[in-house]
């Protein structure tokens, strides 16, 4: 399964959610490719961090840094070799996000999560912080056969359908 974690919007936790996946669906013995998208590089800082915290052992998965159509067609060439391949893309129209889409079976779109604030104040609707946002999780399952290309497994039932 390709599975790409990208919005248009930046802070919305993308990075957070990718490197999860990615820890989540090793852990169930998965051969996992990470593909850091981005041009901050986050998910490959964090990588670096992750092996570090493991004493040297590695973090679990494979990560590799690609941008704009190389991470198109890297991920095509990739897909027979990794049970499943988690895309982080930066928070804006990138072609690396563009190139995500074309190649991902699912697409997840993290939404920015509303602020908090104690029960029973009272706040300056003025204040920027405190203007109406929305939350949620968009999810994107590309339409087509069953059966997905180079035996990738459908991802359905490991996603919660």
């Amino acid at each position: 399964m390709i599975l790409a974690v990208g919005n248009i919007k930046g802070g919305v936790s993308k990075t957070t959610l990718a490197i999860n996946l990615a820890i989540a669906l090793s852990r169930e013995d998965s051969d996992v490719l990470l593909i850091d998208g981005d041009e901050l590089a986050t998910a490959m800082a964090f990588t670096s961090l992750r092996t570090s915290a493991r004493n040297g052992r590695g973090p679990g998965y494979t990560a590799v840094a690609l941008h704009g159509a190389n991470l198109r067609t890297q991920a095509r060439q990739m897909a027979a070799k990794y049970s499943d391949i988690v895309i982080d893309v930066g928070g804006r129209d990138t072609g690396s996000l563009r190139a995500a889409l074309t190649v991902a079976d699912i697409v997840l779109v993290p939404l920015e999560a509303p602020q908090l604030r104690p029960l029973g104040s009272r706040a300056d609707p003025q204040s920027p912080g405190n203007q109406p946002r929305t939350a949620g999780l968009c999810r994107h399952q590309r339409s087509g056969p069953a059966e997905l290309p180079h035996g990738r497994r459908q991802p359905s039932s490991r996603l919660g359908n």
